[in-house]
């Protein structure tokens, strides 16, 4: 029995149609496109924000990690097809550091929020609406 029939199968089409499918690089153009709008938006203003503020930069964290977070996904399923496939690893690790590369310019988000002050923490954590984030 050949070992190639371990490997898993899973069909990736829901994900994208393949690995030149447009949908990949505008998924990582949508996503350095909410990055800069973060970075313009409340790098270095988070001290002031208020919590429905706080909320929206929250959200717009989240899509962009969800964003790039399905391009590196499909190519590590699809690489873990055929782990032998050198056009496959290839892939992958590029899609990966797309993606590290986005996450390391959002990285200041969780940085300054870090940084708050605690009186204010404690008034973003008990407000209903960031509710859903607190973990962040």
């Amino acid at each position: 029995m050949s070992t190639t029939s371990f490997l898993p199968r899973w069909n990736l089409e829901d994900l994208f149609a393949s690995p030149t499918d447009p949908a990949i690089e505008e998924a990582f153009a949508r996503a350095a496109e909410a990055t800069r709008t973060l970075v313009t938006r409340f790098k270095g203003k988070l001290s002031s924000v208020q919590a429905d503020g706080i909320l929206d930069l929250l959200k717009q964290y989240e899509n962009a990690l969800q964003t790039i977070t399905k391009p590196a996904t499909y190519a590590s399923l699809r690489h873990a097809t055929d782990t032998r496939d050198a056009e496959r690893e290839g892939f992958q690790r590029r899609m990966r550091e797309r993606a590290v590369s986005i996450e390391r310019d959002l990285l200041w988000i969780e940085l300054e929020l870090a940084q708050l002050p605690e009186a204010k923490l404690k008034t973003l954590l008990t407000a209903p609406e960031i509710a859903p984030y607190k973990h962040v």
